[in-house]
């Protein structure tokens, strides 16, 4: 099912997040675990969505994780095309958004702030 909506690298470091999802499971079992995974805190789902984004695991999400990421779907266009473009839109309006509420004009100003 993940590599359907996210290409090798990107399904990878989800399943790294999720190491229940590693081995065979029945019907009930799968769905036990859909319900703890979309029952779990919201800061815990973020840090997970922040972690497989991270790819130089530097404690940002910068231009070269977004680049990172999108080499992963150079073969796979469709897939691309049809699932994660949707989610990296939402992704950037959120990011775009909290950088306006912080003052923040560009990256890096961003950067500046945080290495102060």
């Amino acid at each position: 099912m993940l590599s359907r909506r996210f290409n090798g690298p990107i399904a990878e470091r989800i399943v790294q997040k999720l190491p229940e999802f590693l081995v065979s499971l029945e019907f009930d079992q799968y769905c036990e675990l859909i319900e703890k995974l979309l029952n779990l805190e919201t800061d815990r789902l973020l840090k997970i969505a922040f972690d497989v984004y991270d790819f130089n695991l530097d404690k940002l999400v910068c231009e070269l994780d977004a680049y990172t990421m999108l080499l992963t779907f150079r073969d796979e266009e469709a897939v691309f095309l049809e699932a994660f473009s949707f989610d990296l839109c939402l992704i950037g309006d959120a990011l775009e958004k909290k950088r306006q509420r912080m003052g923040i004009s560009d990256y890096e100003s961003f950067q500046k702030m945080h290495t102060v």
